[in-house]
């Protein structure tokens, strides 16, 4: 969902713009993140490179971690501490939690770890669900067949 800046995992020895191979230097400041439907969340003192040509962003893992979070809670995504709770509070395990729910056995492992972000449509579902685990029960026993 973050736009408009490369993302590489820290590479040492990287000095030059995968772009146009000019230098790159290390700056921290306030850093613009601008979204798909016209908003932007801005993260302050964010550390990254930035090239002295074409004036990329190159963002490391640790900073990226940091615009994803506020991504996230600008958009009122679920993340992973959060799905953890609730599928704790519903006492299931990911795999049976996933199959009830009709996801890939590995989707909510790979949501509740952070690996893949959760669309905010599922996530007001599964937030319904912890609110009303009889909404859960009906769905992971597919009610609707039981007529």
């Amino acid at each position: 969902m973050i736009l408009g800046f490369f993302f590489f995992i820290d590479l040492p020895g990287e000095n030059s713009c995968p772009d146009c191979g000019k230098p790159l230097l290390p700056v921290t400041k306030d850093y613009r993140v601008f979204l798909g439907d016209g908003d932007s969340v801005t993260v302050a003192n964010l550390s990254y490179q930035e090239c002295t040509g074409c004036h990329q962003a190159i963002i490391p893992a640790k900073s990226a971690q940091r615009l994803d979070e506020a991504v996230r809670d600008y958009s009122e995504q679920l993340g992973p501490n959060e799905l953890r709770e609730i599928r704790e509070k519903l006492q299931k395990n990911k795999t049976l939690l996933a199959e009830s729910l009709g996801l890939g056995s590995k989707t909510w492992l790979r949501w509740e770890s952070g690996e893949q972000s959760i669309s905010r449509s599922m996530g007001y579902f599964i937030r319904s669900m912890a609110e009303f685990p009889e909404a859960y029960k009906w769905v992971a026993q597919r009610g609707w067949r039981k007529k």
